[in-house]
Parts: structure tokens; C-alpha cells; sequence
């Protein structure tokens, strides 16, 4: 669901900048107990050994954030700039059980999400 308000000046119609539509009964995309993340060859973003990695390709600020199911905001993992390379951390260890995404943002926003099941 989207709630929108009318602009401030006089142009019609909304501009969405950053939508994210979460569904719990949708399949997850990496299992934090997987030994190996299946998107880990494609994405700068995996899990494995219960570790989350990052892969940086050139030096950029990075920004690595934990949301719940609802999109709110758990934890901001990592937030600085990062040099190319590959970088590792881990998951806060007072989560709860159910689905959290991973976001990271890298540079001037190119965006990567992975969804996990605690």
C-alpha cells in the first residue's frame, strides 16, 4: 500500500524514489544457515557460512542496512566509504525469529536487497 499527498508546487502526479513490496509467504532469496548463498556469483551482496559479504568493485561509500518484513529500519551495519574489495560482518545477534532484508547502497544509489529467514 502507497499513501501520497499532493506536491508542493503546481506539477500533478507522484515521484517514487526508493518502493519496496514485501510478501512473507514469498520464497526467500538466501537462508542465513545456508552454507553458500545461491546469488552469491551475481551479487555484491551474499551470505555464506553465516556471514554476510559484500563485494566492493571500486572504492565508494557504502551503506549496509538491516529492515524487517514491515520495512522499518533494525540496524545500520555499515555506513563509510569502502575501498574495492570484499568486506565481511555479521548479523545482529538479537534478531527475532521472521524475514529481514538486507539493503545495500553503494556510491549514488545503486541499490541491492537480499531477503533472509531467522
Amino acid at each position: 500500500r502507497m499513501y501520497g499527498t499532493e506536491r508542493g508546487n503546481n506539477e500533478k502526479g507522484y515521484s517514487l524514489f526508493d518502493f519496496m513490496v514485501l510478501k512473507d509467504s514469498l520464497d526467500v532469496t538466501a537462508a542465513r544457515f545456508s552454507a553458500k548463498s545461491p546469488v552469491a556469483s551475481k551479487s555484491p551482496l551474499s551470505i555464506i557460512n553465516n556471514r554476510i559479504c559484500i563485494n566492493i568493485v571500486s572504492g565508494t561509500s557504502v551503506k549496509l542496512h538491516l529492515v524487517d518484513f514491515r520495512g522499518k529500519l533494525v540496524d545500520v551495519l555499515i555506513d563509510g566509504f569502502r575501498s574495492a574489495g570484499k568486506y565481511e560482518t555479521v548479523l545482529p545477534g538479537n534478531l527475532a525469529q521472521g524475514v529481514y532484508i538486507l539493503r545495500l547502497i553503494e556510491g549514488t544509489g545503486k541499490k541491492t536487497s537480499l531477503q533472509i529467514r531467522l
